[in-house]
């Protein structure tokens, strides 16, 4: 609620510390009880860290919304919310979508969906996943408080688009309602098919290398054909996870096309699990673009990580030590990088270049 209130979703480190919440309290989750604290403290830390450096408690950027909203329930509300939001006019996006939560929490979010799929940005899917499960944590009282973030986040990007000159809408705006009457995909019964790992693994190749459009419209083919949005969300997220293999820097911060494109897709795919068909499907297709789209650019193309020469560095077999000799990796930070090919670190003996 501290963030929340602090950055409303507008601050880049801010939103960065807030979506790493979640993830930290399932992470202490799983750990040993000696350490359960450990991930939940950094968090404390850098959110609190964040919060200062900007001001502390006289920074806030969340304010009551001074229109008493009415509670209301639209069944098109999420158009009504994505025609405010491309005006660019926050107040009444603000006060519209308190109105939605006033109805039905499960509604405002599938209205959500709306504006979160109307542009191509890893942090408004991300914040968007996010969002909905610290409602889990801050309870129904502040029910409106966090998702109205991610409201706020997409006004904001629709202010950079109508005020930068060389920024310009995502062609998803045309592609998506092209696909949907093309393929007839509004209204039908989500599909169940579970297929073979083979049809996964095909689609999964198109994504990676056919181009943004032709990946989105074999997605939107799959949908039609009746395939399970959890095998078409399985594809797209191994299709990211290839940019991941090929980002060729060794290490990399977060903010890597294989990194953002996974963390993207596993926000869609949680998100497409509480969402109506009709945000399942877009969904689906946005992932897909938005992974296609990574795609395209060629630092991420070449022979996937770990190669050959990377294999032959492995000698042990048993998990504990292949587990010894990859912390020692990483705690030494002996990955490989490229300057006119592949060029290795001085290595420790014993400790492999991961």
């Amino acid at each position: 609620m501290a963030n929340a209130e602090t950055f409303g979703g507008e601050d880049y480190i801010g939103f960065h510390t807030e979506m790493a919440l979640v993830p930290a309290l399932r992470m202490s989750e799983r750990l040993p009880d000696a350490e359960k604290a450990l991930p939940v403290l950094k968090v404390i830390y850098w959110n609190a860290g964040r919060i200062q450096e900007i001001g502390g408690a006289s920074k806030k950027t969340l304010h009551p919304i001074v229109a008493k909203a009415a509670k209301t329930k639209d069944p098109h509300g999420g158009e009504s919310l994505r025609a405010i939001s491309r005006e660019d006019d926050m107040d009444k996006a603000e006060n519209l979508f308190a109105g939605m939560t006033k109805s039905s929490l499960q509604d405002a979010y599938n209205h959500l969906q709306w504006i979160v799929q109307d542009d191509m940005n890893v942090h408004r899917f991300v914040l968007a996943h996010r969002v909905w499960k610290l409602v889990d944590i801050v309870g129904p009282a502040h029910a409106h408080t966090i998702p109205r973030q991610s409201v706020r986040f997409c006004v904001k990007n629709e202010q950079n688009i109508i005020t930068n000159e060389k920024r310009h809408p995502s062609p998803i705006r045309t592609l998506v309602p092209k696909l949907l009457d093309q393929h007839n995909l509004i209204g039908r019964a989500l599909g169940t098919k579970d297929p073979e790992d083979t049809w996964v693994e095909e689609l999964s190749t198109l994504i990676y290398t056919a181009g943004k459009e032709r990946a989105t419209d074999a997605v939107a083919a799959a949908i039609a054909e009746g395939f399970s949005p959890e095998s078409i969300g399985e594809a797209i997220s191994l299709a990211a996870n290839q940019l991941v293999l090929r980002q060729g820097n060794g290490r990399t911060h977060g903010d890597s096309r294989g990194v953002h494109g996974s963390d993207a897709m596993n926000a869609w795919r949680n998100m497409n699990r509480v969402t109506n068909p009709r945000n399942t499907v877009v969904g689906l297709l946005v992932g897909a673009y938005h992974t296609a789209e990574y795609s395209a650019d060629p630092k991420v193309k070449g022979e996937p990580y770990p190669h050959e020469a990377h294999r032959k560095m492995v000698k042990a077999t048993g998990p504990d030590t292949l587990l010894k000799e990859a912390e020692g990796a990483i705690r030494e930070n002996l990955a490989e990088r490229h300057e006119n090919g592949p060029i290795f670190r001085k290595l420790k003996p014993g400790v492999p270049s991961v």
